[in-house]
């Protein structure tokens, strides 16, 4: 088994030997063991997903954005072709050449992120809306376990629940690989132009700008991602009054 599918799988400990721990112990403590957990198992699933990635002979970057969208980009991962050993064949003679391998390289660099951003665009929305309807139901289904209060509420508090996360997520899965996109994609490709066009500059040339407010958005809704994990988890782990 490749060594990045191995810390994939491993993934899955942390999180299971934590939640049974956390069982076992008082509420509050079991929340941040609860919560540890799930840190530790998305960062095993972004490592092995990029490490499966570079042992391909592909970015780091674009490892990094797979692993993101795990357990999903590490299938994606894993079907990437092995550039590796096809790479380090090539053996270019003349300066010519030279540029001629580096105007390849981009190009192909450019078509795979441009094949990466058009999976992210099929899967994005209906992934996000499966994620905001199940903590929409899990968040209401638990709150309107408890006795008092107004079951109306106990469900809109679901609903925002769930259309947050949803909304989170998508700036997480969007805005992240637009802080990485290769330049070439972004002047050279049709959905690179559209976001270019969308930051309303008159230099459309300068990436920095869309790069700077991707970065932002991207942390905002990573916090934000984070931050709706910890209520989920906190809300989930309250037992109702008997």
């Amino acid at each position: 088994m490749p060594r990045g599918l191995l810390v994939v799988v491993s993934g899955f400990l942390p999180i299971l030997f934590l939640i049974m721990l956390g069982n076992s112990v008082d509420r509050v403590t079991g929340n941040l063991l609860a919560g540890l957990g799930l840190l530790c198992t998305s960062a095993l699933f972004i490592a092995g997903t990029a490490l499966i990635a570079t042992e391909k002979g592909h970015p780091l970057a674009k490892g990094l954005l797979l692993g993101l969208i795990a357990p999903l980009g590490t299938a994606i991962a894993v079907l990437l072709p092995d550039q590796k050993n096809q790479e380090a064949a090539e053996q270019p003679a003349t300066t010519s050449e030279v540029a001629s391998k580096k105007r390849l390289a981009r190009s192909r660099k450019a078509s795979g992120f441009d094949k990466l951003m058009q999976v992210q665009q099929q899967i994005l929305w209906p992934s996000s809306g499966v994620i905001g309807v199940l903590i929409a139901i899990l968040t209401s289904w638990h709150l309107l376990s408890f006795k008092g209060g107004i079951p109306a509420g106990k469900v809109f508090f679901g609903l925002s629940m769930g259309a947050f996360y949803a909304m989170a997520y998508c700036g997480t899965i969007v805005f992240w690989p637009l802080v990485f996109a290769p330049q070439n994609w972004l002047l050279n490709t049709e959905r690179g132009r559209i976001w270019m066009q969308r930051t309303g500059l008159k230099n459309p040339e300068s990436t920095i700008p869309l790069r700077l407010m991707s970065l932002v958005i991207a942390i905002i809704s990573s916090g934000m991602f984070g931050l709706f994990i910890f209520v989920v988890i906190e809300t989930a782990t309250k037992r109702p009054v008997p």
